[in-house]
């Protein structure tokens, strides 16, 4: 089981006292080696953000491992900055392939997905990307 190889792992790095970002990021990816991170795996992970034993940024590596791996959860803040920038860069039609299309020449099912995800990607404070 991970939850074993988590704790030898996490020993392993405490021989300094501390939990680097890396460490903790190595730990996450030994969490995930199997398919994925599940329950039990998740509550090793949960106790580990609560140590006071972390360095900048390793609680963070831990805490966002739990979100992400929590069946239900929406996509962090963090998460959502990136596909905003990506969307401001590049446009909305980044994810769908159909770059330099026109809406006339879009399929009206195609139209009512691409403004379906848009109103995903809504932010919480009020603004949304642009389309």
């Amino acid at each position: 089981m991970s939850v074993t190889s988590i704790r030898a792992a996490t020993r392993k790095a405490l021989a300094d006292d501390k939990i680097s970002y890396s460490e903790a990021s190595d730990i996450v990816k030994i969490a995930k080696r199997t398919k994925g991170i599940d329950a039990a795996e998740r509550a090793e992970l949960a106790k580990l953000a609560k140590s006071p034993k972390l360095d900048s940024g390793a609680q963070s590596v831990f805490e966002s491992a739990v979100i992400r791996s929590t069946p239900g959860t929406i996509a962090p803040q963090a998460t959502r900055d990136t596909v905003r920038r990506l969307v401001e860069s590049k446009g909305p039609d980044v994810f769908s392939g159909l770059q330099g299309l026109t809406n006339s020449e879009l399929p009206k099912a195609v139209q009512d997905s691409l403004e379906r995800f848009s109103g995903v990607l809504d932010m919480q404070d009020g603004t949304s990307i642009p389309t």
